[in-house]
């Protein structure tokens, strides 16, 4: 369990850096880092581990970083359709 909860963070770690690092602007800035954004990221990485672990759902570590960074990718993007469609 422990294994796929870790690869699941370190998914969402790296969608949650690499989207902050494509909000690269013209101008050459960033827009401010916002920790609650990284962290909804980092949570949903957390989650898509451990629900691997719990429907027994493993993959050797490079297929489960791939797999667990795709469904991150995909619960945060419709997460945020759904957000803004609410809000």
């Amino acid at each position: 369990m422990l294994y796929e909860v870790l690869v699941g963070l370190a998914a969402g770690v790296s969608y949650a850096v690499t989207g902050y690092l494509k909000s690269l602007k013209k101008d050459g800035k960033y827009e401010e880092f916002d920790p609650y954004k990284f962290g909804q990221s980092v949570l949903v990485g957390v989650a898509v581990g451990l629900l691997s672990s719990l429907t027994g759902y493993s993959l050797p570590v490079a297929e489960q970083y791939l797999y667990s960074t795709g469904l991150v990718a995909l619960i945060e993007n419709v997460k945020k359709a759904v957000i803004r469609r609410i809000f």
